[in-house]
């Protein structure tokens, strides 16, 4: 199975990146996982 956890913005905090890192290295074994970074948009402070 392909498990593809798609993230919004940088990873600021590292406990997150921690926590990332050891649901990777739990799941590798069983199943084949992707994570995707899409940049974050900015919202203009004057919607037209």
């Amino acid at each position: 199975m392909q498990i593809t956890i798609v993230a919004v913005g940088k990873v600021r905090e590292s406990f997150v990146e921690e926590g990332l890192n050891m649901y990777r290295s739990r799941l590798a074994p069983y199943h084949s996982l992707s994570f995707v970074n899409l940049p974050e948009e900015r919202i203009p402070a004057r919607i037209s």
